[in-house]
């Protein structure tokens, strides 16, 4: 069976190589918008979105199982598609969640992301139904 492996910092071949050799289940990459700019300042680290695609091609181009995973929150709940789309050109599977936690020192502001809205909450749960991700809201 393979394994899970968590990986930070530089995605190198070097890395890639050894991540195989381990048998790794999979590889999942956190992405927030379909565009460069809106993910590179959400994340605020310019040049964000390029490295985690390529994470996520080069890992797809050794036969690891590659995730795009997002959290769907109010500022980004409209990038559904995109990201959806991004991650099959990427040929990735896309999972995402709408669940937020504190932020590992406790803070709180990451909850005030969270989807409230009604309406978000309808054409999402609409969006989701058409995909097949929910049978019932």
């Amino acid at each position: 069976t393979g394994r899970k492996a968590s990986v930070t910092g530089r995605m190198t071949q070097e890395v890639f190589d050894k991540i195989k050799k381990l048998n790794s289940h999979s590889i999942q990459c956190s992405l927030y918008y379909a565009t460069p700019d809106k993910h590179d300042e959400f994340v605020k680290q310019q040049g964000a979105f390029e490295k985690t695609t390529q994470c996520l091609r080069m890992a797809r181009d050794l036969g690891i199982l590659t995730i795009a995973k997002t959290c769907l929150m109010e500022c980004n709940w409209g990038e559904y598609e995109g990201l959806k789309n991004l991650a099959n050109d990427l040929g990735a599977d896309f999972q995402f969640s709408y669940i937020l936690m504190p932020s590992k020192d406790g803070g709180m502001l990451p909850l005030q992301q969270k989807i409230r809205e009604q309406n978000i909450v309808r054409e999402l749960g609409l969006k989701l139904k058409a995909d097949g991700k929910i049978r019932n809201r």
